[in-house]
């Protein structure tokens, strides 16, 4: 069993997924105050609910960001601890990867995108079967790097494009699959998050 956790914004999403990448559990969760007095015991409810001992986990995977910081932190240092405490791997992915992942068919480029405060943006770009690194630019630019065939993919930025969806859920079961198809392992002592910077 692989456990997921995003706390990148301000949604707290948890996954469970059998080691052949089948559902066992997606939730989220919205307005539960903070990530440290919840996350935790949210872990322990649904595992409980469905009978799964934490022994039976295989791995555990984390969104990096960008994201925000306290939220991110937390997340991350839950990971990193149960996957110390567990012997197991730690998987992580780039909420920009996990944002494009269900659209990856899409025949056009795909762009994603998140508020990283200071009227900037994180963003990256999908082309075909390439993608480029992520890059931070001003928010008013976004619509000059985009043609009327992309599709726009972002998270609490307020913008207007031709095809755009506004991802409202956590990406805890899309960061999972994208991240275990990939072996994106990390060590749990050298991963680092990607923060948004505050306003």
């Amino acid at each position: 069993m692989i456990l997921s956790i995003d706390t990148g914004f301000d949604i707290l999403g948890l996954s469970l997924i059998k080691e052949d990448l089948g559902l066992v559990f997606s939730v989220d969760y919205r307005q539960l105050g903070t990530f440290s007095e919840n996350l935790v015991a949210k872990i322990d409810f649904h595992l409980k609910e469905y009978q799964i001992d934490k022994k039976e986990l295989s791995a555990i995977v984390v969104n990096k960001g960008p994201g925000g910081y306290t939220g991110l932190r937390v997340g991350i240092t839950t990971a990193k601890a149960l996957a110390y405490a567990l012997k197991i791997p730690l998987y992580s992915y780039t909420s920009l990867d996990a944002m494009h992942y269900k659209h990856r068919f899409y025949l056009k480029r795909v762009i994603t995108a998140v508020n990283a405060g200071r009227g900037e943006a994180y963003v990256k770009i999908f082309e075909k079967e390439t993608s480029s690194d992520i890059k931070l630019i001003k928010q008013d630019e976004l619509s000059k790097i985009l043609s009327d065939e992309d599709l726009l993919i972002t998270k609490n930025l307020n913008v207007s494009h031709k095809n755009h969806i506004d991802e409202k859920k956590s990406l805890s079961l899309e960061g999972a699959i994208f991240a275990v198809e990939r072996n994106l392992k990390e060590d749990p002592f050298l991963l680092e998050p990607v923060y948004i910077r505050e306003n």
